[in-house]
């Protein structure tokens, strides 16, 4: 797996502890990546994937209502959900972060988990940088 993951473009670096089934992949920051691409070369190696701990920088925006960070072409973006235990969080990103650059924390959940798909990330802390 370490291999086949390691030969995505835009793979900076992966570490892989068997024993602990967690895969630390870094990213080059020019990547065009999905966590999906990632999930299928896991998958194609025999290994089943779960959740995803990310951090993805972007410019917020809202849509219907809901936080969106988009990411890659800008065609596609995290629809951003409160991660259980981190009330109130999306309301203070809201404030301090849309239509601003910011780093945003959580989890991509695992195929199929929560009647959630791959392009929703729950947030559980996030920065917003200084640029606008």
């Amino acid at each position: 797996m370490r291999v086949a993951v390691q030969k995505l473009e835009g793979v900076e670096a992966i570490e892989v502890s068997l024993n602990r089934g967690l895969a630390v992949i870094r990213f080059r920051p020019d990547n065009a990546l999905t966590v999906d691409q990632v999930r299928q070369v896991i998958q194609q190696s025999g290994f089943t994937p779960k959740e995803a701990e990310v951090r993805i920088a972007g410019r917020l925006t809202e849509q219907q209502g809901r936080l969106i960070l988009p990411v890659g072409d800008r065609d596609r973006g995290y629809v951003l959900r409160e991660r259980p235990g981190f009330d109130g969080v999306l309301a203070k990103l809201r404030a301090a972060a849309l239509d601003r650059e910011v780093v945003v924390e959580g989890l991509v959940p695992e195929p199929g988990d929560r009647g959630e798909g791959s392009w929703t990330l729950e947030v559980r802390r996030f920065s917003a940088t200084s640029g606008t």
